[in-house]
């Protein structure tokens, strides 16, 4: 799995292994909406655990990725929670 953070004049890249992603969590404002865009966080196992934001991503990236994730559910918990589900 990789994430591609894009700023003003630079842009990261993190690569983790898709085991090591313990948690993902769907974000959308009222912006968000209304522009067609969601946030997607990330929590990745290690030392230190790190966690990782993308911001105004597409909220059909946003889909994929979740169906990715729920896809995995023998191996992680999946919570959904009102105020995290995409509409």
């Amino acid at each position: 799995m990789s994430l591609l953070k894009r700023r003003a004049l630079t842009i990261s890249l993190f690569v983790s292994k898709w085991e090591k992603v313990i948690k993902a969590m769907i974000t959308r404002n009222i912006v968000q909406k209304k522009l067609g865009l969601a946030s997607i966080q990330t929590t990745n196992r290690g030392r230190p655990v790190r966690k990782t934001v993308m911001n105004d991503v597409p909220v059909e990236l946003a889909h994929s990725f979740f169906q990715w994730y729920a896809g995995r559910k023998s191996e992680v918990k999946i919570e959904y929670n009102e105020e995290h589900v995409l509409d």
